[in-house]
């Protein structure tokens, strides 16, 4: 469930631009998962694996979001737990960049607040999240040099290393906002461009 809080001061893409361990951090726990979890996630380790690196500043990272309301704890157990990162920031900074835009489109209004109440319900929603899995972030579809994600996962980096005398990929987000925002973006422009396929041929879909 959303805990949108539509709050500006601290909780924002935009406080963690330039901040390329919370940037992970926000990124790894985006599906819910544990630290450890979390850890193999930014490096590319699969099932139980070691991680090459020390998790301490993953974990100083976590703690700290999690302060703040960028992640939240999932449960109260004491051991293997689970933790989700807060739609809250992405929310946060389009209504920023709305406001700084000097759009007409009023956020306060009752259309405004219903429009930003969808947003964010379609953002929490495990359809959403499953563009940041495992799966999708170490299997992406390719750009147009090899290792490279196509436009939609644009400020995220996949950077080969040695481990255990074997290759993997490490999570690099370089430019936070702009790898969510521009996402978003292209959903919303297929979806524009589907609705108004199925608007023009209904008549053939029915059929």
């Amino acid at each position: 469930m959303s805990e949108t809080t539509y709050s500006t001061e601290e909780c924002s893409l935009d406080a963690l631009e330039n901040d390329r361990i919370r940037s992970n951090a926000y990124v790894a726990f985006f599906t819910q998962k544990t630290q450890a979890d979390a850890n193999r996630f930014i490096y590319g380790i699969q099932g139980n694996g070691l991680s090459p690196s020390n998790p301490g500043p993953l974990i100083d990272a976590r703690m700290e979001l999690s302060e703040k309301g960028y992640i939240h704890r999932m449960n109260e157990g004491l051991r293997n737990v689970p933790f989700r990162s807060s739609v809250d920031p992405i929310i946060n900074s389009i209504r920023t960049d709305i406001e700084r835009s000097g759009s007409y489109f009023d956020l306060d209004s009752e259309s405004g607040r219903a429009s930003m109440d969808a947003l964010a319900k379609v953002l929490d929603s495990e359809w959403f999240r499953q563009f940041f899995s495992y799966h999708a972030i170490h299997n992406p579809y390719p750009g147009k040099n090899m290792g490279e994600f196509y436009s939609g996962y644009a400020g995220l980096r996949l950077t080969p290393y040695e481990f255990a005398d074997k290759t993997y990929n490490a999570v690099e987000v370089w430019y936070i906002k702009k790898l969510f925002l521009e996402l978003i973006a292209e959903i919303g422009t297929y979806s524009y461009y589907l609705n108004s396929f199925f608007e023009k041929n209904a008549d053939v879909l029915e059929t």
